[in-house]
């Protein structure tokens, strides 16, 4: 993201978030990111779903008003595909192609497990800084939720 986005960034979080109550999310359904014979991604899905659209779909929408207000183009997601979010935390990312088959069945059989309830009560704004050890995060902005 261009650096010179980051306050506009940081104000729509702070314009939609800062509305929005704060809630409880279910981490359930350990899954992978595309095909199980050449997996990306290994996740654990978060619910409730439709909140956590919500919430994309808001952000998104502020975001295109922040972005126009500063005459900014950029290439962001259709509201209208808000469905095709999928709220999850990534707990890897697989570097080579690895066979799911021994696994297959672990995860099919994790699908409906309930793994913790997680309060969601800050939204936070990170920096990833790409290097060949791996990636490091900064925290850029929190931004509370409503507690009601």
């Amino acid at each position: 993201t261009d650096v010179s986005l980051i306050d506009s960034i940081e104000t729509a979080i702070n314009a939609t978030c800062s509305r929005q109550q704060a809630f409880d999310a279910r981490i359930l359904q350990l899954n992978i990111f595309s095909h199980q014979r050449q997996p990306r991604v290994l996740w654990m899905g978060l619910e409730p779903i439709k909140r956590f659209q919500q919430l994309q779909s808001l952000l998104l929408q502020q975001l295109m008003q922040e972005f126009d207000r500063i005459k900014t183009q950029i290439d962001l997601p259709r509201i209208e595909t808000e469905s095709h979010f999928t709220p999850h935390l990534t707990l890897g990312r697989f570097k080579s192609t690895y066979d799911l088959n021994p696994m297959s069945n672990y995860l099919a059989s994790q699908s409906e497990t309930v793994f913790g309830i997680w309060p969601v009560r800050q939204v936070v704004l990170y920096e990833s800084i790409l290097s060949p050890t791996g990636p490091t995060y900064h925290q850029l902005q929190v931004t509370n939720l409503q507690i009601v």
